[in-house]
């Protein structure tokens, strides 16, 4: 099944919390192929990309909470950062 409850969603979430301190899987693995490009990119660099290509608003405050896990993320913006790094999702997903 692909969709799963909100209660589910919820308690997914509350479980990778408590086990990581962290709010995402992905926050190291952003921060990684940003500096990775070349030049490396600053977080700025990365919100004007992101807007740029994807139409997605993302501030540079934002990017630094995501980046260190303090902010869960969207399905939809997990694939926009793959597409603007050109990077494979299942790698930017740690799979």
């Amino acid at each position: 099944m692909c969709f799963r409850r909100v209660t589910d969603v919820t308690r997914s979430q509350q479980a990778l919390k408590q086990k990581t301190g962290k709010q995402n899987v992905v926050g190291e693995r952003i921060r990684i192929a940003r500096q990775q490009q070349i030049p490396p990119w600053t977080m700025e660099r990365l919100s004007e990309m992101l807007e740029e290509h994807e139409g997605l608003e993302i501030s540079i405050s934002t990017i630094g909470r995501i980046e260190s896990g303090n902010r869960s993320v969207y399905d939809y913006e997990v694939v926009a950062l793959a597409r603007v790094f050109k990077i494979d999702l299942k790698w930017l997903l740690n799979c």
